[in-house]
C-alpha cells in the first residue's frame, strides 16, 4: 500500500460513472509507478553517497562535500579541522573474535554521536574514518575527538556474550589564517602525520599536527 487517492465530486448527490472510475484507476495506477520510481532514485542516491555498514557517508561522497566545506571556510575566514579516525588493533579483534565481531565493531565506533548534525564524517577505508567539521578551531576538534575516543573506550562492543574492547587513534589538523590557502589534501595528509604519531605512541589517543 503506497497510498489512498481520495476523489470528490463537485456536486452533491452526483455519482461517478464507470467511465470516471477507468479514468481514476489509471491515475492511480500511474501516481502509484511514479512514487515507486521515486523511492527507488532516493535509495539509489543513499546507496551511492552511504557506506551501507556503518551508514556514514562513503569515501566518494566525503571528497564531494569537503571542498566545498573548505571553499566556504575560506570565504568567510571560518575555522574548519579535520579528524582521522584509526580503530586500534583492528586485525586482533578480527583474528580473535571473527570478521562479524570487526564489522560490529565499526558501527559500535560509527554510531557514537559526539559529532554534530553539521560535521561530515565518512569511513575512509578499512577500519578509518574521516570527519571535517566547520566552524571549529584545532582545540575544540582536540577536545571532540578526546570525548569520542573516551566514550568508545569507556563502552565495550558486546557480541555473542563476549565483551570486546574497541580503542582508537585519532589525528587532528585544523585550517587556520596561515594555512588559508592549502587544498583538503595537504590538510588530510597532516591529519595523517599526526595520527601516525598517535598510534607510534602507544595508541588509544589523539593527536594534533601542531603537537
Amino acid at each position: 500500500m503506497l497510498g489512498v487517492l481520495a476523489v470528490y465530486h463537485l456536486h452533491d448527490h452526483c455519482h461517478f460513472s464507470e467511465r470516471d472510475g477507468a479514468m481514476l484507476e489509471i491515475v492511480g495506477r500511474q501516481t502509484g509507478i511514479a512514487i515507486t520510481n521515486a523511492q527507488l532514485f532516493t535509495e539509489t542516491q543513499r546507496l551511492a553517497t552511504t557506506d551501507q555498514l556503518t551508514g556514514l557517508f562513503n569515501r566518494y561522497h566525503f571528497f564531494a562535500l569537503a571542498p566545498r566545506e573548505l571553499e566556504r571556510a575560506r570565504r568567510y575566514r571560518h575555522d574548519v579541522a579535520l579528524l582521522i579516525i584509526d580503530v586500534d588493533h583492528f586485525k586482533t579483534i578480527n583474528d580473535t573474535y571473527g570478521h562479524t565481531a570487526g564489522d560490529t565493531a565499526l558501527k559500535h565506533i560509527a554510531n557514537q554521536r559526539e559529532l554534530r548534525d553539521t560535521d561530515i564524517p565518512a569511513r575512509f577505508g578499512g577500519e578509518e574514518f574521516i570527519a571535517l567539521l566547520p566552524e571549529t578551531n584545532l582545540t575544540s576538534a582536540l577536545r571532540v575527538a578526546g570525548r569520542l575516543r573516551a566514550t568508545i573506550e569507556a563502552n565495550p562492543v558486546l557480541l555473542n556474550g563476549h565483551s570486546i574492547r574497541a580503542t582508537i587513534s585519532a589525528g587532528c589538523a585544523s585550517l587556520h589564517p596561515a594555512t588559508r590557502d592549502e587544498h583538503l589534501d595537504t590538510l588530510i595528509q597532516r591529519a595523517d602525520r599526526a595520527l601516525y604519531t598517535a598510534k607510534a605512541s602507544g595508541r588509544n589517543q589523539v593527536v594534533s599536527d601542531a603537537s
